[in-house]
């Protein structure tokens, strides 16, 4: 046998192999489309128990494909089928759109929802771009675009109380005098920034005129996750050189900011001229971070969860067959990516040790100030759990304040989570012993509600 007898076998046996092959994924990919179709109640929760016409015209579709595969095996059937889509093509493509159509209007007859919303009415507020996070101070509102909407009278109260970086204190962030020996610094999110309190009511504030001969920094900013904590930590620790470092940790979204970029927020005032804070991020299948346009973040944020990713998906997005493949796609990356709250606790654990080992370095001790939504007061959920599991796992000590916060320490409203004055006095009061003791005793151990891991 000559060599190019030999390379002509090889070419014709890798198309045989091919066509083969192809064959096997169009009988997988019609079985897999008929068993769709039989799971399509658990799937789309919103359609009607039962084999419905659709559903029937899926799995009939499924096995028909399926059953094409396997035909397709055999060469005479390929040769025939090749001849015929030739002649017919047209007719084909005819059919198909017809078929398409109809399944579409079934679905929609059906009350089948499609899988993003766009029946939402035009947003006709305004974006303020009052959140920067390109410095190296972490994330904080922009002091020259905030200071001008306060002289303007768009905004007033806690925002308005700022030092000249944007963080809510009355003290610069500039080093410190030397006879000042107890220093402190506070990390967080809304709760530490004093977002729910009124001006001088925070437990930041009540820390600052209980210990008014320590310097106590308050470097926390609505909206930020424990990235942006380390951010702030690494800038402002070599200024402060706090002998302590207290991280407030929500347990309602910290887990969940720690999944995105520090830059997730933005500023948006609705026509009612109610402010809200909008996430620029989505998550994608594969739970990468993916970066919105505004008009999606806004349709977001207006609860038509959830955004689409790319023009793609947000077009397949507004049929209903393209839903049916979105929601399998769904299936397919649950399966790929695996858990969700699995990938943020791992983000969350990787920004903990760093700012651990930042805070050791610098000298600092680091105490989580561990704060549960208002359910969690008396029931703690999953995200409590892995909170203090993670702290423990870590070496990290955490103050408990389950014991001395109540429900009715929290604002009664969903739209708003936080405490009124009443749990921040409690705060307050706790961490002030406790700082008080840690000073006195050089350990935490001296502060009450504080748990100490096990090294």
């Amino acid at each position: 046998m000559t060599t190019w007898e030999i390379a002509v076998k090889l070419v014709r046996s890798k198309r045989a192999l091919l066509k083969s092959l192809s064959a096997w994924l169009l009988i997988a990919a019609g079985l897999i489309l008929a068993v769709f179709g039989l799971l399509l109640d658990y799937i789309l929760l919103s359609s009607s128990p039962g084999i419905s016409l659709p559903q029937l015209l899926i799995v009939v579709l499924g096995v028909a494909l399926a059953i094409v595969g396997w035909l397709l095996r055999r060469d005479k059937f390929r040769q025939r089928l090749a001849i015929d889509l030739r002649a017919n093509l047209g007719k084909g493509a005819l059919i198909a759109a017809i078929t398409l159509i109809v399944l579409e209007l079934a679905l929609t007859q059906l009350g089948i929802g499609t899988y993003f919303r766009f029946d939402l009415p035009p947003f006709n507020g305004k974006a303020l771009y009052w959140f920067d996070c390109s410095g190296e101070r972490g994330c904080r509102y922009d002091p020259t675009m905030v200071s001008a909407a306060c002289e303007r009278g768009d905004t007033s109260g806690r925002l308005c109380a700022k030092n000249s970086d944007g963080f809510r204190d009355d003290d610069e962030f500039v080093s410190p005098p030397a006879e000042i020996e107890q220093r402190v610094l506070l990390l967080g999110d809304s709760f530490t920034h004093g977002f729910s309190a009124d001006l001088g009511k925070s437990f930041a504030e009540i820390l600052d005129k209980a210990l008014p001969k320590m310097l106590i920094w308050n470097a926390g900013y609505t909206g930020n996750g424990t990235n942006a904590a380390l951010a702030a930590f690494e800038s402002l620790a070599p200024l402060l050189q706090p002998q302590l470092t207290i991280l407030g940790f929500y347990t309602g979204n910290d887990f969940i900011d720690n999944q995105f970029p520090m830059d997730s927020w933005i500023s948006v005032v609705l026509p009612n001229g109610l402010g809200r804070s909008v996430r620029r991020y989505s998550i994608d299948r594969l739970r990468n971070p993916i970066r919105l346009d505004l008009e999606t973040a806004l349709h977001w944020h207006a609860r038509a969860k959830p955004a689409p990713n790319n023009e793609i998906e947000k077009a397949l997005g507004s049929m209903r067959l393209g839903t049916l493949l979105l929601r399998l796609l769904d299936v397919v990356g649950e399966l790929l990516a695996g858990d969700d709250f699995a990938q943020q606790k791992a983000h969350t654990a990787r920004y903990l040790s760093w700012l651990r080992d930042a805070a050791k370095a610098q000298g600092s001790e680091l105490l989580i100030l561990l704060i549960p939504t208002a359910d969690e007061v008396t029931n703690p959920s999953k995200y409590t759990l892995a909170a203090e599991a993670l702290f423990a796992t870590l070496g990290i000590a955490w103050v408990d304040i389950s014991a001395i916060v109540a429900f009715e320490d929290y604002k009664p409203t969903n739209m708003d989570p936080h405490w009124l004055n009443a749990g921040h006095a409690k705060v307050g009061e706790l961490l002030t012993a406790c700082i008080k003791n840690f000073f006195a005793a050089g350990s935490l151990s001296a502060c009450d509600q504080v748990v100490i891991p096990q090294r």
